[in-house]
């Protein structure tokens, strides 16, 4: 249980399920944002929304616009599949589940770094990357679906996965950092005082 919400990680409806959990606030109105408050539907039925109006799987539909363009084969990815049997529909969920190489981690991160251009093409709207390290009012510093650093310098953001998975992008030093090990007490001392530091001296 995880905000007074049962976890789940297959659901018979699992997008029916996302849309059950009451709302805490109305939409537009402004809400504290706490450690509490952290939620992956929101990103889960985006997913479902590209599902839907493409017709196709989510993966599919980033290989073709995300990870093709960054020279991420797909046998380098993997990507869990939501199963909701109520409507006989599939998805991949769009807050968990991608395994993905450490050097294609960085690819990510690169491309974040440089503004959403990737050899000379906008990948990704340079708008949308600069609106993602943008912090929201509220307790946590996070952006749309990277964590922002606080008090430290150079300010970095990252996106954090299970197990310790971490992209971490350094605009002020052009550096990129990728974490794969699961010693979540130990990364940000890591990060601050011997990664970063070392760079900057």
């Amino acid at each position: 249980e995880f905000s007074g919400i049962p976890y789940t990680t297959y659901g018979y409806d699992y997008l029916q399920r996302i849309l059950s959990i009451p709302l805490l606030h109305d939409p537009g109105t402004p809400y504290e944002v706490t450690w509490d408050s952290y939620s992956n539907g929101g990103v889960s039925m985006l997913s479902a929304i590209i599902n839907k109006t493409t017709g196709r799987l989510t993966w599919d539909f980033a290989q073709e616009y995300l990870f093709d363009p960054l020279g991420i084969p797909r046998e380098n990815l993997h990507w869990s599949q939501y199963g909701d049997i109520a409507s006989n529909f599939s998805m991949n969920p769009g807050s968990s589940g991608l395994a993905m190489y450490p050097q294609d981690m960085a690819k990510i991160g690169y491309l974040y770094l440089n503004n959403g251009t990737w050899d000379g093409t906008q990948i990704v709207s340079s708008d949308w990357i600069e609106i993602s390290q943008t912090d929201n009012p509220g307790a946590v510093v996070y952006g749309y679906l990277w964590w922002l650093s606080w008090g430290v310098s150079p300010e970095y953001y990252l996106a954090g996965g299970a197990n310790g998975q971490k992209i971490v992008v350094v605009d002020e030093i052009d550096m990129v950092i990728i974490i794969t090990a699961h010693q979540d007490e130990l990364q940000d001392e890591l990060i601050n005082n011997y990664i970063i530091a070392s760079a900057i001296t």
